[in-house]
């Protein structure tokens, strides 16, 4: 009550400034920490210099890649004076070396179908940073000008995934299906413009079109592809069924430069003959004795070399796929892989 009374018939200011002696009197009776010092203190730089000095770059990468030509980016360091740029072709021994006042540096002269890897080191008035982590690009095929179009998992492109289908479902040469010489049906399916001229393809209307409905009909003697050839997985006829839904247009994805060093059986060179072979070398139909169904048989046709005198259509060999090539970048990735002993990677 006494309590109460003194502290009430104090002003509020003075209510508190007694109340933090009090809160100090107690601390400091029942504690014996060691005292507080300026050096306990954590100081936070909010710089982005780390407490000064030059910062290595980050965010390397490569833009308008050409077959002869690039230009190597990076993010701006602040305080940067100039940066030191040094590339070579990765695995070389000697590095070029170059200077740039901006965070972008563009080359000239450089070899088609070769891979670069560059670094970056940042100039400040105090000195110099380290060298970046390399990061690597690969020149563009001599003469390609195609442009890098970036896949879009939502989308079905008929060039990468589509026409592969009809290819080797449905315009397989010399089988009497849809194909240039034999157009069963009158129908020839081998190429963009003949599948849209058939006029069974309405497009963003797939439960409309003819097409999907043959590929998806319960009924065994309707269904195509005919018997004995496999029917389409469904991953196969849910691709057709987004590009009619999408608007069934002529549309591709990737291009730009051709990454064979990354290359491997499972997720290059298998996918490759699954797009363009297995049709016609799997299952009940098994064409000219060549079996491309899984790994084991398709090192045979390597060992023996089938597959290699095919897919780059070398006199003497039967020219696969029949009627169409593939195009140079899988048959660059295909031959790296036979090049490198045909691991089953």
């Amino acid at each position: 009550m006494a309590w109460s009374l003194f502290v009430g018939n104090m002003k509020p200011e003075k209510r508190i400034a007694y109340a933090l002696v009090v809160l100090v009197s107690i601390f400091s009776a029942s504690c014996q920490h060691e005292p507080i010092t300026v050096t306990d203190i954590i100081h936070i730089d909010t710089t982005g210099n780390g407490g000064g000095g030059c910062n290595i770059p980050g965010g390397l990468y490569a833009s308008l890649i050409t077959d002869s030509s690039a230009t190597l980016n990076w993010a701006v360091v602040s305080g940067a004076a100039s940066y030191d740029v040094q590339y070579k072709i990765a695995g070389s021994a000697t590095w070029t070396a170059a200077t740039s006042t901006a965070n972008s540096l563009p080359l000239t002269g450089l070899n088609a179908m070769t891979n670069y890897e560059f670094q970056v080191q940042t100039v400040c008035a105090e000195g110099s940073s380290g060298f970046s982590a390399s990061a690597n690009f690969i020149t563009l095929a001599a003469g390609d000008t195609t442009p890098y179009i970036p896949c879009n998992p939502d989308t079905a492109y008929f060039q990468n995934d589509v026409l592969p289908i009809f290819l080797t479902n449905c315009a397989m040469p010399g089988q009497g299906c849809h194909d240039a010489g034999s157009h069963a049906e009158g129908l020839i399916l081998d190429s963009y413009d003949n599948i849209m001229a058939s006029g069974k393809v309405k497009p963003g209307k797939p439960n409309s079109s003819k097409i999907y409905e043959v590929i998806t009909t319960g009924e065994p003697d309707d269904r195509m592809p005919p018997s004995p050839y496999s029917p389409l997985t469904a991953d196969e006829i849910n691709l057709i069924y987004t590009w009619i839904l999408q608007g069934a247009l002529n549309n591709y994805c990737g291009g730009g430069p051709c990454d064979t060093l990354s290359t491997t059986f499972s997720g290059t060179v298998f996918p490759i003959i699954q797009a363009n072979c297995i049709g016609c070398h799997s299952g009940n139909v098994i064409s000219g004795g060549v079996d491309l169904s899984d790994y084991s048989k398709v090192y045979t046709q390597v060992v023996n070399g089938k597959l290699y005198g095919s897919v780059n259509q070398v006199p003497g060999y039967v020219a696969m796929p029949l009627g169409t090539t593939l195009s140079d970048c899988d048959i660059r990735k295909i031959n790296f892989w036979i090049n490198d002993g045909a691991p089953n990677n």
